[in-house]
């Protein structure tokens, strides 16, 4: 006969209100059989999963949000535009997307963005309305330029009247803005170290070059 057992965890996990991700594990690596395992992630305050299923293998891996208990709180979610490739230019549209986790709707989203690691914001307002719970794609008016290859230190964000919950207000990455090649058969004799324009990858000794799509691992020994 088959037997299921269903089992729960209760315990106290403190997080800011957010997008995480759950890592199921199974060290069998058959999927929490018989016949097949599911589970589901329910925080007090967010959006539940649904029953996932563990079909098999040894780990899983599951988003789930939290929500907020705050009437006003909204949340850098995600840098939407432009990300890391060759030929940026100096007026990239930059969308980003953000999240109201309060449990009010929010009118007045104060929007930023920096692409110099904070020493200077690009502001402006949203003025409609954001529902508890949902998400905003927002496209900012005034570009921003990439022009110059190298890597840009950029951050984005949101803040709204009543947001107490600041440490999500804001989030940041790393975009490269690489050179295109348009003259070809392209040479790098690699004579002057590092290859000017190539993206460094590897640690101190071992190091990965990338030019666009072009790679070359090697060993420096200075």
């Amino acid at each position: 006969p088959s037997v299921s057992n269903t089992y729960s965890y209760n315990g106290n996990i403190s997080i800011y209100p957010g997008e995480y991700e759950f890592k199921a594990y199974d060290s069998a690596g058959d999927g929490w059989t018989f016949p097949n395992g599911n589970y589901q992630i329910t925080p007090t305050q967010g959006i539940a999963t649904g029953m996932v299923l563990f079909p098999g293998g040894y780990a899983q891996s599951t988003d789930f949000i939290v929500l907020s208990s705050n009437a006003a709180d909204v949340g850098a979610v995600e840098w939407l535009t432009p990300l890391s490739s060759a030929g940026l230019t100096a007026t990239e549209t930059v969308t980003v997307r953000i999240r109201n986790y309060g449990t009010a709707s929010v009118t007045g989203v104060n929007m930023l963005y920096s692409i110099n690691g904070g020493t200077s914001y690009t502001t402006e307002v949203y003025a409609g309305t954001i529902s508890s719970g949902a998400t905003l794609d927002y496209t900012f008016l005034q570009t921003a330029n990439f022009s110059s290859t190298g890597t840009y230190n950029c951050e984005f964000g949101a803040n709204v009247a009543g947001d107490l919950t600041n440490v999500n207000d804001t989030a940041d990455l790393d975009i490269i803005s690489i050179p295109s090649v348009s003259s070809f058969p392209y040479a790098e004799n690699f004579s002057t170290w590092p290859p000017q324009d190539w993206t460094f990858q590897g640690g101190n000794s071992w190091a990965s070059y990338q030019f666009s799509s072009a790679y070359c691992n090697f060993f420096y020994w200075p």
